[in-house]
């Protein structure tokens, strides 16, 4: 079984924390917009807080050491999704 480095698990939970967060916000837009903003945020913070318990690795294995300045190197990745997937859902949920 192949093993993935910290760098990559941490990307794959961004990613995994973006589309939720797009689904999430894409079926808030059409209520109350303001709500699709604050869900980008809380998810892409509760996945920084929850990464080193989810993915268990010391604090010390990341590069550079666990912060937030750290994890704004994954917001890149995160918001992408986000985007992606708001747009399908918003999309989708204006069909309805």
């Amino acid at each position: 079984m192949m093993s993935l480095d910290t760098q990559t698990k941490l990307g794959i939970l961004f990613s995994v924390g973006g589309i939720i967060a797009g689904v999430l916000s894409g079926a808030l837009s059409g209520s109350v917009a303001i709500l699709s903003l604050f869900v980008l945020v809380f998810v892409f913070y509760l996945c920084y807080k929850i990464a080193p318990r989810v993915l268990k690795f010391e604090v010390s294995q990341a590069a550079g050491g666990w912060s937030g300045r750290t994890a704004l190197k994954y917001f890149d990745l995160y918001f992408f999704f986000w985007l992606v997937f708001w747009v399908l859902a918003y999309t989708d949920f204006l069909r309805l």
